[in-house]
């Protein structure tokens, strides 16, 4: 019976960043073929350093990969050079990196691996094109009591996205973060192992499908199935609009290559074409956005801002820098949304640092708990404000993120960088106690109304309402809540104070103020006060049916006055 091939990838919280093998270390589940270094209980990390050109770059991968390892799996991991491996010292499992790796032929004989750096042939028949990516796991033909991986790419912006594939089968060749071609062995203890075909999967036939369909100045709309013309050229307009406002906003110029934007009509298209579970996720370094079609024509800009700061700044390593750019942006306008994020780190003296920021596994662990995203968006806006633009692009894209190499780009020192940008945080998280007050008010009384304690949830109610007197929401809710108690008259209060904010005409709490204050009177028997709050009603925009209930509640109270 052929094995089946399975590949298996997680996704960060909020933002939507793929990093794979998220699993946490003590599960320990049994896995096959390259998912074998995740399991442990050690492994050396080898890169190549035989090239002083390329020897502090391969190192640095291999650092952050050594990180994942330990900091996420849990497995006892160290990096070693090339240069200075001995095979003696051989842990449980080598995780070989770089297509130059001195380790590389001793661990792939020619029959099994024919790469000259460029492009290559793998098992006898499986192309490696340029720009393609291998991934292996074997027995090691350096010890019957070892196991090796091989991991051919050795790119620390992309390490962000794949620190090490987290993937159940033998092999897989890839481009950029999507597989191309997947397989296991016929005999997992050969040497070298053999293909078994009828376990393979091709890819890349899936991916020739996507059809240009619109294109303009900066984008190309590319399609996979279920978008006709006229909404393409509804995704490019959308796409030019949100970019648009992106160069106004920051002063950028217009790109130096267009945008391929990828639109799929579902996600499980989108999984099978990119092997991203993710609506929006893309890795803008190739200057391609991959979007579902539902996020694909609208203006949201996050994508975008990656593209954007790219070309604007140069590579990103960093996460907190790279994800922090794009929320900054979207958050302009929503600031408290952010402040109220810091205020809830501060009350629980959970503030996290620069460092932690910057560095990636810890990152992780924040960006799992819900936090790091904000707090990296408000780092981004603070070094933006301090710091001019030229120093601000040094800093994002600083070749070895830390709280160190970050202070000397921006030519201070890491302890006055931590300790301004927690002055910072302090005095936000100050302003905002009373947003966070009425936060933490509204998410207790709808807990209380979910357990069906309605008395506990208008106390709730009545506190988040004392920390913002004038928001409309809380005013409805308290509203509502009074009148289903029978209490009409403290009902027709809020609404009446809700009324009395000066909400646009198209507020939908507006609109039914009017209705409920109508439902009021009806009850205490005013008809004529509740047809006029129903003319009202009918005198604004008809959101929600807004205007069908109103002639329906209209025609009740014609009813009920005749039969008096």
């Amino acid at each position: 019976m052929n094995r089946r091939i399975s590949s298996v990838s997680g996704s960060l919280l909020l933002v939507m960043i793929a990093f794979v093998g998220m699993t946490a270390a003590q599960e320990k589940p049994v896995y096959v073929g390259c998912a074998r270094i995740f399991n442990g209980p050690t492994a050396t990390v080898v890169y190549p350093a035989s090239d002083p050109g390329t020897m502090d770059t391969n190192r640095f991968s291999a650092e952050r990969k050594t990180a994942y390892l330990r900091e996420i799996h849990g497995v006892d991991a160290r990096v070693v050079a090339d240069t200075d491996f001995d095979p003696t010292a051989t842990p449980d499992n080598l995780l070989i990196l770089g297509w130059d790796n001195l380790l590389l032929p001793r661990i792939a004989e020619s029959q099994f691996l024919s790469h000259n750096g460029v492009s290559g042939t793998f098992m006898n028949g499986i192309t490696i094109a340029p720009g393609e990516d291998l991934l292996f796991a074997r027995r090691s033909t350096l010890s019957d009591d070892h196991r090796v991986i091989f991991w051919s790419r050795i790119d620390p912006e992309l390490d962000r996205f794949y620190v090490v594939p987290f993937v159940a089968s033998d092999f897989a060749v890839f481009e950029g973060y999507r597989i191309q071609h997947q397989g296991n062995y016929a005999n997992w203890d050969a040497v070298p192992p053999t293909r078994d075909e009828a376990a393979e999967m091709e890819f890349r036939t899936y991916r020739g499908s996507a059809v240009r369909m619109a294109e303009g100045e900066q984008h190309e709309i590319f399609v996979n199935g279920g978008t006709d013309t006229k909404t393409a050229e509804a995704i490019l307009a959308a796409r030019t609009q949100a970019l648009a406002d992106i160069q106004d906003r920051l002063g950028s110029r217009p790109l130096d290559a267009r945008i391929k934007v990828y639109v799929y009509p579902d996600l499980p298209v989108k999984l099978e074409r990119t092997n991203v579970p993710n609506t929006t996720h893309s890795i803008p370094r190739l200057n391609e956005i991959h979007l579902l079609q539902r996020h694909a024509l609208s203006e949201t800009a996050h994508e975008d801002l990656h593209v954007v700061a790219h070309q604007r700044y140069g590579p990103c390593l960093s996460t907190a820098l790279y994800e922090g750019f794009a929320l900054a942006y979207e958050q302009d306008g929503h600031q408290t949304t952010l402040d109220t994020v810091a205020a809830h780190l501060f009350d629980e003296e959970q503030l996290p640092s620069i460092h932690e920021l910057l560095d990636e596994e810890s990152f992780r662990v924040l960006a799992r708990e819900g936090t790091g995203f904000a707090v990296a968006a408000l780092l981004v806006q603070w070094l933006r404000a301090q710091f001019d633009e030229p120093k601000f692009a040094q800093a994002y894209t600083v070749e070895r993120p830390g709280v160190e190499t970050l202070a000397a780009a921006l030519g201070t020192d890491a302890t006055a960088l931590e300790a301004g940008f927690r002055a910072h945080l302090n005095g936000l998280a100050e302003g905002a106690m009373s947003a966070l007050a009425f936060q933490r008010a509204v998410a207790e009384s709808q807990h209380h109304r979910d357990t069906g304690n309605d008395e506990a949830a208008r106390a709730a109610m009545g506190r988040a309402l004392e920390a913002q007197p004038d928001d409309a929401g809380t005013l409805y809710g308290l509203g509502l809540m009074d009148l289903e108690a029978g209490r009409t008259d403290e009902g027709v209060v809020f609404f009446r104070r809700l009324l009395e904010l000066g909400l646009p005409t198209d507020s939908r709490y507006r609109i039914f103020a009017h209705f409920q204050l109508a439902n009021a009177y009806r009850t205490q028997k005013q008809t004529g006060k509740a047809t006029r709050e129903l003319k009202r009603m009918l005198a604004l925009p008809d959101l929600y049916d807004s205007h069908g209930r109103a002639e329906s509640m209209l025609e009740s109270l014609r009813k009920e006055k005749k039969s008096r």
